[in-house]
């Protein structure tokens, strides 16, 4: 079945999950078809159940929850950094090693040389399906892909961060241990492992921290080094309550789909979007400009050929000159 169709029958089980999935998201389709046809509950059911359950505190109050991070271009940095060190110690022969069970296992079955499901299963890992081609017996990693391996890789890790923000900032609030200036052992254990330890210990000793979340509030204060950035809870946020989920279409755009509120006013702010709205402009002022134009001209015409128009009365008189007697 095509894609479109896989969607058209997950609007007829599960309308509400069908809405707010994208129409070419084939993988998150055949999932929520699949928890339909195994379980015979809808997907959609569940995900509101998650959404009750998230709106709780969590389920063990006191935890402290340590967040290391740095800014995107320091952690660019060290994503490419990584990939060229997972190359260096074999990457490329565990993919082929993956490679060479799949297609053993496709023998054993029978299916023969079918092409390879990257959506299940280890094949969905980064770096699988950007290397499979690389892996026949003398082939090495191309530039394209692991100019695909490092912008999936990024890609990923912005997913993460934003589920850091709009999802456990809603509900705790987390330890913020900034690495961009660690360089070394000595660094990573002043600026990291001693504040950690630190905010542990302190949680410890304050058993009331993150015992009722209410008392945090909006960014209020509770026990915390003064060496560790402690990011607050975050109580406000774009809906994602899956009953008032709603697709989106720009029409400026050639009719683009984006799912949910946010992803719409994102758009809006886009630079692509700009682009189009100014370039549908330019196509209604130019449609505009041709059709007064070809107004004018049809009323020049019809102006030409009425009767007793000046353009007649001249032939007429031309006409009765040249048939005069000389």
């Amino acid at each position: 079945m095509t894609t479109a169709e896989l969607h058209a029958k997950l609007e007829e089980v599960d309308p509400a999950m069908a809405e707010r999935l994208h129409p070419n998201d084939r993988r998150k389709i055949e999932r929520s078809l699949r928890v339909w046809h195994e379980t015979g509950a809808r997907r959609s059911d569940a995900h509101l159940r998650q959404q009750a359950s998230a709106r709780q505190p969590p389920r063990y109050r006191r935890c402290v929850f340590l967040w290391v991070d740095c800014e995107l271009d320091a952690l660019d940095h060290r994503l490419d950094s990584r990939i060229e060190d997972m190359l260096a110690r074999g990457l490329l022969e565990e993919v082929r090693t993956i490679r060479d069970a799949v297609k053993a296992s496709a023998g054993a079955s029978g299916e023969g040389a079918a092409a390879p499901d990257f959506t299940r299963g280890v094949m969905q890992a980064i770096g699988v399906r950007e290397l499979w081609e690389c892996c026949r017996s003398d082939a090495v990693a191309t530039e394209e892909a692991l100019t695909a391996m490092r912008c999936h890789t990024k890609r990923y890790v912005r997913v993460q961060l934003r589920w850091i923000r709009n999802r456990l900032l809603r509900r705790t609030p987390l330890h913020r241990f900034d690495t961009a200036d660690v360089h070394s052992e000595r660094d990573w254990q002043e600026k990291v492992v001693a504040p950690a330890l630190a905010a542990v210990e302190s949680c410890t000793c304050t058993a009331s921290l993150l015992r009722n979340l209410d008392d945090v509030g909006d960014g209020g204060t509770v026990p915390c080094p003064a060496s560790v950035q402690l990011v607050p809870l975050v109580r406000e946020a774009h809906n994602n309550d899956l009953a008032a989920w709603r697709k989106y279409t720009c029409e400026a755009c050639h009719g683009l789909r984006l799912n949910g509120a946010h992803e719409w006013e994102i758009h809006l702010k886009s630079r692509r979007h700009r682009k189009s709205l100014k370039h549908t402009e330019e196509q209604r002022r130019r449609l505009e400009r041709e059709q007064k134009q070809e107004e004018q001209e049809l009323k020049s015409r019809e102006t030409a050929a009425a009767p007793g128009s000046t353009t007649e009365h001249q032939k007429d008189q031309g006409a009765k000159e040249s048939a005069a007697p000389v």
